[in-house]
């Protein structure tokens, strides 16, 4: 396997410019994954770099090698799509194998990888079936079969598990991410989902509007938020965001009525700041603000309480732990924990603090 690097990456359509001048380095056998709101780019960076959309600027090297003006498939890389494109009148056998089909290996050596890759990925007992035949998570297996029995320098997923139900969707994450480690290669994953993300990343790497805000290991993507935007789309349930009213040298919160919480040294609180909060870090107390519950989401562990709003509102959603007895209509009083909210300048997207 090999790093990945992209040097002024630029891609325009016509007059609109996807992804501006754009640098990253991908390190060999890391998992990264690009996350970001629908139109970000990130899906149109990820074809790029594999080669399904021309490239407009810049330079991309796997290792040493620059393949920037290759064709896909002289670029030593591998896709795995949304949508498995599979070939309905192939077998299983002969969806994994016909990549090797296509360079001309011998049919020996094609039934011997196929089989190591099928044995691999829990699909032996499935060669003679035909994509119709398989449950949407087998599908996904051979797609990503197909993929490994290239031996290529690196794997790219756009979204491979958005069709999938949620027990799948762990089930193949899992999958994934132990076949990474196990083959040791250089992917780049593209996703929506914030658990994803979270947990198979080594980084991420966060887009708008094709432009990167931030990079990091997911913990300090989390912890350690650059700006409003990667602070409110990184965490599930989202970043609380309250509005500050100066009170001397703290800070009043006019959303959770009775919560007055002091300023940090070295910032000066005035009208234009953000507080930010995870739901987590909010939680009931005795002396705390007050919240009119809308809405309980029950996790089993643990349950979230939410304010009410319509649609376009942002509600306020705190932590309950194992309390089960708060009901929508009731109001419950909430603290935030010492230290651990944000602080930026609602125009910028500036953290303060």
């Amino acid at each position: 396997m090999s790093k990945l690097s992209l040097v002024g990456v630029r891609k325009c359509y016509g007059t609109f410019e996807a992804i501006p001048s754009l640098d990253l380095e991908i390190a060999d056998g890391e998992f990264c994954v690009f996350v970001g709101p629908s139109g970000c780019g990130k899906s149109t960076l990820l074809r790029t770099i594999v080669g399904l959309e021309e490239l407009t600027e810049g330079q991309i090297h796997i290792g040493e090698r620059e393949v920037g003006r290759l064709s896909p498939g002289d670029r030593s890389m591998a896709m795995v799509f949304q949508n498995y494109a599979l070939y309905p009148h192939m077998t299983v056998a002969q969806n994994i194998g016909y990549p090797l089909k296509l360079a001309r290996v011998s049919k020996p050596e094609i039934k011997k990888r196929t089989d190591e890759v099928a044995r691999s990925l829990g699909l032996g007992a499935l060669l003679e079936r035909k994509p119709a035949e398989l449950s949407g998570g087998q599908r996904q297996r051979v797609a990503i079969g197909r993929a490994v029995i290239r031996e290529p320098e690196a794997f790219l997923f756009d979204e491979p598990l958005s069709n999938l139900d949620a027990e799948l969707r762990v089930k193949m994450r899992l999958e994934i991410a132990e076949m990474q480690r196990r083959l040791g290669a250089t992917t780049i994953y593209v996703t929506h989902d914030q658990v994803e993300a979270m947990t198979l990343a080594d980084r991420i790497v966060v887009l708008r509007d094709g432009r990167i805000e931030q990079v990091g290991p997911p913990l300090e993507l989390y912890d350690n938020p650059r700006n409003l935007f990667v602070a409110r789309f990184i965490g599930s349930p989202a970043m609380n965001l309250l509005e500050v009213v100066p009170r001397g040298a703290d800070m009043q919160l006019p959303q959770l009525e009775g919560l007055v919480v002091p300023t940090p040294a070295g910032v000066t609180p005035r009208p234009g700041m953000l507080l930010g909060v995870r739901p987590e870090h909010l939680n009931p107390v005795e002396d705390g603000g007050s919240l009119t519950v809308g809405a309980v989401e029950h996790l089993g562990g643990t349950s979230f309480a939410y304010t009410a709003g319509s649609e376009g509102d942002d509600r306020l959603c705190a932590e309950l732990g194992e309390n089960r007895t708060v009901v929508p209509g009731t109001t419950v009083r909430v603290g935030i924990r010492e230290g651990r909210y944000f602080l930026f300048e609602r125009n910028s997207g500036t953290r303060l603090y």
